[in-house]
């Protein structure tokens, strides 16, 4: 992808954000724990609500998260290394037995150490 491309994309996500209250993150600094965790389960959600509404692809769907998300959100280790891990290690028998599910949260880790079968 060269930068000018990059750029456009960076662009046509922001778009799609630009009015989302759910985005708005000038607030993030005065909430209180579980105000901030409660916030970011409905980001959680409303980026998942986007992937599907506007059929983003994985690199959309992370530059939407990147270019939307200033927190640290509690499904950062799912969408950074069980997912992609799960998608590189699995056998085709395991993967669509796991990945469809994690990559819809209906399947996450409890711990490091959870083994599929």
């Amino acid at each position: 992808m060269t930068n000018q491309s990059l750029i456009t994309l960076q662009e046509r996500i922001r778009s799609l954000t630009a009015d989302d209250p759910v985005f708005d993150n000038r607030d993030q600094f005065f909430k209180s724990r579980t105000e901030g965790y409660e916030r970011s389960l409905e980001i959680i959600h409303r980026l998942q609500i986007y992937k599907r509404k506007f059929n983003l692809t994985e690199e959309e769907f992370d530059v939407l998260k990147f270019e939307t998300v200033t927190q640290s959100l509690p499904t950062m280790l799912h969408d950074i290394a069980f997912v992609p891990f799960l998608k590189s290690q699995c056998s085709p028998e395991q993967h669509a037995k796991w990945v469809p599910p994690a990559e819809k949260y209906v399947h996450a880790p409890l711990n490091s150490n959870d083994e599929l079968t």
